[in-house]
């Protein structure tokens, strides 16, 4: 094999691992690059003639391994060029949607909102709370001094009186409480509701007693305010104004108007009557604490 033969045999397996390996690598546009094939072909035209000039063997192969270095320089840079026109054009295409798994399915559309949970219901009273709560009433039921009825009532509140309302019971008088509400309680309060406040004076008179497990007799219940009567109620034969609260409270319930009721108690030390007062709207309306009240025995 004479030399030109030898050195066009390394410039065609040179061509050949080029394009075989650019077949590999994918890239994007098929071909080399025009300013490679310039290169090439001043390769071929110099160093052929450089390779003519050498008289040995030894010469020409140290030569021929020369000019396959700088062939593989020359690939490599082309092949460096097309993998950053690739990179530039991939950074330039919109993102890949997810696969079908990952997606959502056309038949269940993304929500706009989160589903809704459904409410989760007030915790029942603890076993604390029933304690501290029996020990408010005791206190409040044996007061000597009705200076301390005020900030007892207060810690006795309900903060749910439309529940308490849904679930007390048929008056049953377990505490024989009838006896000494029987006869007359009056008094002036403070109120507060819509903004602004109210001066009320309410009187109560009860004439009853159990006959059957139920209270029978006569109740009525004024209430007015600026010497005016905004509500008088009474009741005479069965008396249903009076109701249990659920539990083992020792407090009456009692309905004053229908937008008016009472968390009431009876302080035998002090001989009267003390309650917290709740008010609402309507009766589809819910209700607010609105104030507490004294009365003391008229009769």
């Amino acid at each position: 094999m004479n030399g030109k033969s030898l050195f066009i045999g390394l410039l065609i397996f040179s061509l050949g691992l080029g394009i075989g390996f650019y077949g590999l690598r994918s890239a994007p546009r098929s071909g080399l690059d025009p300013s490679t094939k310039e290169k090439l072909q001043l390769l071929a035209d110099s160093d052929l003639e450089d390779y003519y000039r050498l008289k040995t063997m030894e010469e020409k192969y140290l030569k021929a391994d020369e000019l396959l270095g700088k062939i593989m320089v020359i690939f490599l840079a082309d092949l460096g060029l097309r993998v950053s026109a690739s990179a530039q054009n991939a950074a330039k295409q919109p993102p890949i949607a997810a696969s079908s798994s990952l997606s959502p399915s056309p038949s269940a559309p993304e929500r706009l909102f989160p589903t809704p949970t459904p409410a989760t219901p007030p915790p029942k009273p603890t076993e604390a709370h029933h304690k501290h709560w029996s020990s408010n009433e005791a206190s409040l039921l044996e007061l000597r001094d009705e200076r301390n009825v005020p900030s007892l009532l207060r810690r006795l509140r309900v903060s749910d009186f439309e529940s308490s309302l849904k679930s007390s019971r048929a008056f049953s008088n377990s505490n024989g409480i009838i006896s000494s509400l029987n006869g007359g309680f009056e008094g002036s309060t403070r109120v507060r509701f819509g903004g602004a406040a109210h001066s009320w004076y309410v009187h109560i008179e009860l004439a009853g007693a159990m006959a059957k497990g139920q209270l029978t007799g006569n109740l009525k219940i004024r209430m007015l305010e600026n010497g005016k009567v905004f509500s008088n109620s009474s009741s005479s034969g069965n008396i249903n104004a009076f109701r249990d609260f659920a539990g083992d409270s020792q407090a009456l319930l009692a309905q004053a108007s229908p937008t008016v009721f009472f968390q009431l108690y009876y302080l035998k030390e002090l001989d009267q009557l003390a309650a917290n007062v709740y008010r609402r709207e309507s009766e589809q309306a819910g209700f607010e604490h609105i104030g507490s009240m004294s009365l003391k025995r008229s009769q």
